[in-house]
């Protein structure tokens, strides 16, 4: 289950800018998605889609850290195709508006 964990999260590191489901996943380490999605939850404590949203936000953020991309374009970068959707997940996750997190940063 360690393994596999790895793998789905490694298949993450390498595609988050991707479109990606956990059938997706699930193929690429081939196992099936609800074995995948019970592994992930006992080894992670949080499920495939928190853990890859989750991931995404953290990349937005080194992203808006270095200050090269306009927000809307740092959504599509880290796979996330709807920039108002991108925001209303950014607070979410961060507590700060994606303009808020880029003011302090």
């Amino acid at each position: 289950n360690v393994l596999i964990v790895k793998e789905a999260k490694k298949y993450v590191k390498d595609h988050f800018h991707e479109k990606i489901t956990l059938q997706m996943v699930a193929d690429a380490v081939e196992i099936s998605y609800g074995h995948l999605s019970k592994c992930f939850s006992q080894m992670e404590g949080t499920s495939f889609n928190h853990y890859l949203l989750d991931f995404r936000i953290e990349e937005a953020k080194r992203l808006m850290r270095e200050n090269l991309y306009p927000i809307s374009e740092i959504s599509y970068k880290v796979g996330i195709d709807d920039p108002n959707y991108f925001s209303k997940c950014f607070k979410k996750n961060s507590g700060l508006s994606p303009k808020e997190y880029v003011k302090i940063s």
